[in-house]
């Protein structure tokens, strides 16, 4: 079973447990699909000048839902 995964760590899973694990699908499998608001797949992008202070004040958004499609996909391993 060498190669079998590739290990992609996340400290923040392991705020919850440190035994449990999820594996996923490989890139191309249906796992998840992402859909966006009236097509739109770019982020938008508001700046606001300062007045009071010398800067910039920059709001990111995107507008997307998830849901899953195939269950077989992901899974959560606890021990």
């Amino acid at each position: 079973m060498k190669d079998f995964a590739t290990v992609i760590a996340e400290p923040r899973l392991d705020d919850n447990s440190q035994t449990t694990f999820y594996l996923a699908a490989s890139k191309g499998s249906d796992t998840i699909e992402v859909a966006y608001l009236n097509g739109v797949d770019t982020p938008y992008i508001d700046q606001m000048e300062g007045f009071s202070v010398d800067g910039v004040t920059t709001k990111v958004r995107i507008d997307a839902g998830v849901a899953p499609v195939d269950h077989r996909g992901l899974v959560k391993c606890t021990a």
